[in-house]
């Protein structure tokens, strides 16, 4: 409820900001987790505070917005190295298995897409090495580049086409919630601090 009071009425910007100036989507975690004005806060895994920064830039506004049920589910996830190191080859998975597949059907691809979509989990360097034919042979073509080009958030070409922007927003946003329930559950910290409080003048600290 606390969250919904401040996340709802809230409209995430792209890029960063200085304070009293819009929130992106990192900023107003940081924000909800009582640590300074950043687009980096501490108490987030570095995996999931680069992927959403990546995410809220790319989404066109009406889609950005879609981030917002995220931002308090990412609060305290730092993690280890290993944990990290984890959630980052989860994401290459998801790139190579779910998102660059996604694409290449798009681009009519469709037998590259379905070779790609069964491919062995990748989820090391061994893994990736063993892929990588398989990639190179689905991306070699130029409808898939664009894809390629920029694997984990979509096509460069998106920036520039306001269609191909909306429609690369699309394609992250169908798989997001799976994938982000995957994220989340790696590397979770043993403790948490106490329950977000409301301060009299409407912002948020936290209970010791």
């Amino acid at each position: 409820m606390r969250n919904a009071q401040f996340l709802g009425p809230l409209t995430l910007l792209r890029g960063a900001h200085a304070r009293g100036q819009g929130m992106c989507a990192m900023e107003a975690a940081a924000y909800l987790a009582g640590e300074p004005h950043s687009d980096h806060p501490a108490c987030v895994s570095p995996v999931l505070a680069s992927f959403l920064r990546r995410l809220n830039d790319l989404f066109p506004d009406a889609a950005r917005q879609a981030l917002k049920p995220w931002i308090p589910r990412v609060l305290h996830t730092r993690g280890t190295e290993t944990a990290e190191r984890m959630r980052a080859w989860l994401l290459i998975d998801w790139s190579v298995r779910d998102h660059l597949p996604w694409w290449l059907d798009r681009a009519g691809l469709h037998e590259d897409a379905t070779a790609m979509r069964a491919l062995p989990a990748v989820t090391d360097r061994t893994s990736y090495g063993r892929a990588t034919r398989t990639i190179a042979a689905a991306t070699k073509h130029p409808a898939a580049y664009a894809a390629a080009a920029d694997i984990y958030v979509a096509a460069a070409a998106a920036y520039f086409d306001a269609a191909a922007y909306a429609y690369a927003a699309a394609a992250i946003l169908e798989s997001l919630p799976a994938l982000m329930e995957r994220l989340l559950v790696v590397g979770q910290p043993r403790e948490r601090p106490g329950p977000l409080c409301l301060r009299a003048e409407g912002e948020y600290k936290r209970v010791r």
